[in-house]
């Protein structure tokens, strides 16, 4: 029961995966692997893996595996299905760390497992999909995730003053979830409370070094980007975006800022339960999530909510940790019968949710992957004038990107690094 949400979901991303590139693969995969061809020495071409940019981002994980296989095949053919599949194992490893910072140690392992379902139907319900089958985003906001949880886990909990490798383990998740989108420097401060209040003096340097390396790639020949222009929000607004985005995983803005105060409120009753005491590292986790979601209110602003399916994985998070919460108060406050009917409604609820989610995100999926096919096979029949980008949508919010694409794969096709799935040589569709 706990694990078949996942089969289902995992058997649906096989099914969807186009295994090709989509948007921002051209600039982040191709063009990068372009330009990283070119470089003339090895020390260049590490200095670029680690500091080439991708809008305000360094993508520093991915570029690292795209890197390794370009220097281990000298072309990326299945570059696309490898990132895709393999981003798979941040969705898992995620599940796998919920599981580490929700289940119920109290408890023998069947009503563990039995318990543990209501979260694996919410965190399995795919709000969240555009993030997957997604060659570049899967490396930037699944492996955050996993990273971030990660790292949480190996830091926070009381048994990592006594167990230096997890605190090692810990450092180093952090530098990954850096080096996987920018988010992840908001665990500096998270991280540092507990090593300093456990007079880890030694570790909280180590910790404060784990976020050098990536920082210092952020810094390095930085190219500002420049803000998109807009009327400025006044407070109430962006209290609202905060709201709105903290309850995104319900894709509809006023439900979603009905949701998201819901969540604030729920949040705030744990503090006030010291709940942190009872899961200290969830906890923590759900003040990454926070941080987090303030972030994309400040910084993206309108647009945020826009790709809300791409940010709605941290309501997910705030789900997950809420219902927890309230199912702790329901057992402290309440007798057997009452506990019991939680528990029916919530797997009630959590199933619904999840068979609506996995629904649309079918859908969602097989009118992406249609695009993304026949934008491919309309660039095969004339490389010279068609771009493999045929979304409408895209190309009226972004001009430049439709040349961009097309620019991205045939230099890549030339260079031989990319042969396009149908051709029988690197040149064969010029």
């Amino acid at each position: 029961m706990v694990l078949l949400p996942g089969v289902l979901v995992l058997l649906l991303l096989f099914w969807q995966n186009p295994g090709l590139p989509y948007q921002d693969d051209y600039g982040a995969v191709l063009n990068f692997l372009v330009q990283l061809r070119k470089m003339p020495t090895v020390p260049a071409k590490l200095a670029y893996i680690t500091a080439s940019q991708h809008n305000e981002y360094h993508l520093i994980l991915g570029h690292a595996f795209e890197a390794a296989e370009l220097a281990l095949t000298h072309h990326v053919d299945f570059n696309f299905n490898f990132l895709i599949i393999f981003g798979y194992l941040f969705l898992v490893g995620s599940f796998y760390l919920i599981w580490r910072l929700y289940r119920d140690d109290t408890s023998n392992r069947s009503c563990q497992l039995t318990r543990f379902v209501p979260i694996s139907l919410i965190f399995f319900s795919l709000t969240y999909w555009e993030n997957l089958n997604w060659a570049m985003t899967e490396f930037q906001n699944m492996a955050v995730i996993f990273f971030g949880l990660l790292a949480l886990d190996c830091i926070i909990p009381e048994v990592a003053i006594k167990n230096p490798w997890r605190l090692f383990g810990g450092c180093v998740a952090a530098c990954l979830a850096c080096c996987s989108s920018a988010n992840g420097f908001l665990l500096l401060p998270i991280g540092m409370v507990p090593l300093l209040a456990r007079r880890k003096y030694g570790w909280s340097i180590a910790w404060i070094g784990s976020f050098a390396f990536p920082l210092a790639a952020y810094m390095y020949q930085r190219v500002p980007v420049a803000a998109q222009p807009g009327t400025p929000l006044p407070p109430v607004m962006r209290a609202l975006l905060f709201f709105a985005t903290l309850g995104c995983a319900i894709p509809v803005r006023p439900v979603a800022i009905v949701v998201g105060l819901g969540l604030a409120i729920v949040l705030a009753w744990a503090a006030q339960a010291r709940y942190h005491r009872v899961r200290p590292a969830a906890s923590s986790s759900m003040v990454w999530v926070l941080l987090t979601v303030a972030l994309i209110a400040v910084v993206r602003g309108e647009s945020g909510f826009a790709i809300a399916s791409r940010y709605s994985i941290y309501s997910i998070l705030a789900l997950i940790f809420a219902f927890s919460f309230l199912r702790s108060e329901t057992d402290r406050r309440f007798g057997t019968k009452v506990r019991r009917n939680f528990e029916r409604v919530t797997v009630a609820l959590a199933l619904g949710f999840y068979l609506v989610a996995n629904v649309h995100a079918t859908y969602d999926f097989a009118k992406r992957r249609a695009l993304i096919v026949g934008g491919m096979n309309f660039y095969r029949e004339d490389p010279e004038k068609n771009s493999p980008l045929v979304n409408p949508a895209v190309e009226k919010a972004f001009p430049l990107e439709k040349a961009g694409e097309q620019n991205a794969l045939r230099q890549a096709v030339q260079l031989g690094i990319y042969q396009v799935p149908g051709t029988r040589g690197p040149n064969s569709a010029h």
